[in-house]
């Protein structure tokens, strides 16, 4: 089920466009063998996942997004990602989440039939209040959400969602219209036990899909969230290894061992000292993965001393060689810490604050405008995630087909997310702030019975610093 109107808009667009977008070039060279027809991209197209113009396109998709998967473990990304969820997905006093705005006047009825279909979305299809917070982390993570609508056996209403592997799902395009989505699985053949590709076919409106809205080379090459912190993240993470490991090697005392072996032959004696070096070693393995220290023995014994041989006569002597003096310098790793943050976005107060005071004791004059930028990237999310809202709605209202195909599209409605946080609370005060001091100053200017001389008029005041209508 589509919209008549958005059907025949797209069919002109691609039918009287003479031109070629970047966009589209790059897709017609990208995948001009990825698909079997000779038209290249047309809706007829049957893809392929054997062509080697696949696996160019496609052969780093699952890496880009295992490697923001591994990003989304690390200590300070959880934290950033955790942060962005938490203001863009939260609850007011009523306990919703989000509100569905009508930017058209529509009928009595049909507005009481959106209403209803909206608030089954919500709470039956897609359950946010329980899912919700998930599915924006997912999707800020890997950059692109694909849900299939699933449909009971009448095709008249969604009963349910499926969230698709973004890492094997694909839009197929044709100019810039998306004509199908494909996803690709590996089947085991049970009598074999050979490993195949299969690929399954779905319907644009099947699949309601969003993207993160950064592109690298195409529209296929579409760039996350953490995109511009991968390198910065490696350094640090490389940097923090290596910090540990020279602590760990440098930090002990270690002694150097001049043994004496009397007259035994050089071939004998250095058996000998390899018979006290096993006897008395511990080694120690750092496993970067987990960050734990291991030693191959149980008992606490001599750590990475050196053993020399000594003539008879000389005498056994053991000496102490100094450790690393530098141990306590974090300097560059702070430098890293502080770029990796800057990457995500993250305003520095909120990872500055180690006694947790900004969140609690700011004052409403102190809104710095780090925090204006923050809600203003939160905003930019919740602008490209409520497409999911969108798109189930309206196509819920065209499958039940009980009110007017006018009153379906999407441009009718809008998405507007519930504020609970203290940001937009301190900015609220603000306002009020200064609405009271401009009318403090000014009260002895406003016409009133006591003082005709005044210039400014109470609905002036009322109408251009409250902003109040005639009405309020």
């Amino acid at each position: 089920s589509k919209n008549k109107i958005d059907v025949e808009t797209e069919e002109q667009i691609i039918r009287n466009s003479q031109g070629v977008s970047q966009e589209e070039e790059a897709i017609i060279a990208a995948t001009q063998s990825a698909y079997s027809n000779s038209g290249g991209t047309g809706i007829g197209g049957e893809f392929s996942s054997t062509q080697a113009a696949f696996r160019s396109i496609f052969s780093n998709k699952n890496q880009k997004i295992g490697t923001y998967r591994e990003m989304s473990y690390f200590p300070e990304i959880v934290e950033a990602l955790n942060t962005i969820c938490d203001e863009a997905i939260t609850p007011d006093e009523n306990g919703e989440y989000v509100k569905l705005k009508i930017k058209k006047e529509l009928p009595a009825r049909e507005e009481k039939h959106v209403r209803k279909v909206w608030s089954y979305i919500i709470n039956e299809v897609l359950k946010f209040d329980k899912r919700g917070w998930e599915l924006f982390r997912s999707w800020l993570i890997e950059s692109e959400l694909f849900v299939e609508k699933i449909l009971n056996d009448k095709g008249t209403r969604i009963i349910g969602i499926k969230v698709l592997p973004a890492a094997n799902t694909y839009p197929v395009y044709e100019g810039n219209v998306i004509r199908k989505y494909i996803q690709t699985t590996k089947k085991v053949n049970r009598y074999n036990l050979n490993m195949s590709m299969g690929e399954t076919a779905f319907a644009p409106e099947q699949i309601c899909y969003i993207n993160y809205g950064q592109y690298g080379y195409n529209l296929l090459d579409v760039r996350g969230y953490l995109e511009p912190s991968i390198r910065t993240w490696n350094q640090l993470r490389n940097l923090e290894d290596a910090l540990l490991i020279y602590r760990l090697v440098r930090a002990p005392e270690r002694r150097l061992w001049n043994v004496e072996v009397g007259r035994l032959p050089p071939g004998k004696a250095e058996e000998y000292l390899k018979g006290l070096v096993a006897r008395y070693k511990k080694d120690f393995t750092y496993n970067s993965e987990t960050g734990n220290v291991d030693s191959n023995k149980l008992f606490q014994a001599l750590t990475h001393d050196f053993w020399f041989a000594k003539r008879e006569g000389q005498g056994t002597e053991v000496t102490t060689l100094q450790s690393g003096m530098n141990l306590g310098e974090l300097n560059d790793v702070n430098l890293f810490l502080s770029k990796l943050y800057k990457t995500l976005q993250i305003p520095k107060s909120r990872w500055e604050d180690t006694m947790n005071t900004v969140a609690t004791n700011m004052a409403p004059g102190e809104i710095t405008r780090e925090e204006v930028k923050f809600s203003r990237m939160v905003g930019r999310l919740r602008n490209r995630f409520k497409q999911l809202f969108l798109d189930l709605l309206t196509t819920q209202l065209r499958l039940a087909n009980q009110i007017d195909q006018k009153y379906t599209r999407e441009g009718i409605f809008d998405i507007e997310f519930c504020e609970d946080n203290l940001f937009a609370e301190q900015k609220h005060l603000l306002n009020l702030k200064s609405k009271f001091e401009v009318i403090s100053m000014v009260a002895p200017d406003i016409a009133t019975k006591d003082n005709p001389n005044g210039l400014w008029s109470k609905r002036y005041i009322l109408n251009n610093v409250f902003g109040m209508d005639d009405n309020e």
